[in-house]
């Protein structure tokens, strides 16, 4: 069925949709007495995708026009490009000077293979598309100097506090910064926190490429 075709009840003539939920969305929305246009038409995206996810069928969301909203059309911008594929139809503007996002921060791309830096915060990070929790290290470049200053993480998996295997990277990066390594010793933050080391570097494989510190190759002060 095509996307712009509406599901509708036999009460068609009547504007009445097969839908409650949708119904009652549009009542809602003619009753307010300040109608913003565009949050209006979003939340009728949105409510057709529900639909949508709970059938298994498209579902054509409601327009301005079914709302009875004509009238107030005129002082809308021009709409953009449809936001989803296969949502033909559907009403969403994006306005000019409309903020889509912040950016939070620019992982850096390094050159180098090898930097000098100084540990300063460690803290433990949940990744939910990878289902893993891992210990984040903030390095800050000292050397090369073209680059002193760049903040650099480094990813190590979270043992919990259970016995650290041989194998595992923290083992390791622990290893460097304290080499007389004995049966039961506790790995703590202040092993690495305030500690210069000469790191190796190394790049992502994302879509977007950064610069990350792969591990310790020594501990140079602290």
């Amino acid at each position: 069925m095509s996307r712009t075709a509406k599901q509708r009840s036999p009460a068609h003539d009547e504007g009445q949709w097969e839908e409650p939920k949708v119904n009652e969305f549009i009542a809602r929305c003619r009753e307010r007495p300040q109608k913003n246009l565009k949050r209006i038409a979003d939340e009728a995206l949105e409510l057709s995708w529900e639909i949508e996810e709970k059938q298994g069928r498209v579902y054509h969301s409601p327009t301005l026009e079914d709302m009875g909203l004509e009238a107030d059309m005129k002082n809308l911008p021009q709409a953009a490009d449809e936001p989803r594929k296969g949502s033909e139809g559907s009403l969403q503007l994006v306005q000019d000077d409309e903020l889509l996002a912040v950016v939070d921060e620019v992982p850096p791309l390094l050159e180098c293979t090898e930097a000098v830096c100084f540990c300063f915060k460690i803290e433990r990070t949940l990744f939910p598309e990878f289902q893993t929790v891992k210990l984040v290290f903030y390095f800050r470049v000292l050397e090369p100097h073209q680059h002193k200053d760049l903040v650099l993480k480094m990813y190590v998996s979270d043992q919990k506090g259970k016995r650290l295997p041989v194998r595992s990277k923290l083992y390791q990066i622990a290893r460097v910064t304290f080499p007389d390594l004995k049966k039961r010793t506790r790995i703590t933050n202040s092993m690495f926190l305030k500690k210069i080391f000469r790191c190796r570097l190394g790049t992502t494989k994302t879509p977007v490429p950064y610069t990350v510190v792969r591990t310790l190759v020594e501990k140079i002060a602290g």
